[in-house]
């Protein structure tokens, strides 16, 4: 782990989202669709957080999952599957009852 593979993390996460965000605000005021142009650094966004969070670059990350011990790649793995359920829950209640 290197703290310029983080810091490059940061950048990345920060660019990527911030420039989503604009992007859709932009195209919000336009009265289109939000999620058409903010998808290619939305991408890059996520790609800085997972070498924030991990400390490793991200093609490297997949080796990494690779050499982890079988049960902790199972409950990490489900860890993050109820993460990203609760996540993608609370984004629809959110949509749905805001209205």
């Amino acid at each position: 782990m290197n703290a310029a593979i983080r810091l490059r993390g940061l950048l990345l996460c920060v660019v990527g989202f911030g420039l989503a965000y604009a992007l859709m605000a932009l195209q919000l005021g336009l009265g289109g669709g939000p999620l058409v142009v903010s998808g290619v650094p939305g991408a890059v966004g996520l790609v800085g957080l997972i070498e924030l969070l991990s400390g490793y670059p991200f093609y490297q990350v997949a080796r990494r999952w690779d050499a982890m011990h079988g049960l902790a790649r199972f409950v990490l793995g489900l860890a993050l599957i109820a993460a990203f359920v609760v996540a993608f829950w609370w984004g629809a209640e959110t949509f749905y009852f805001s209205r």
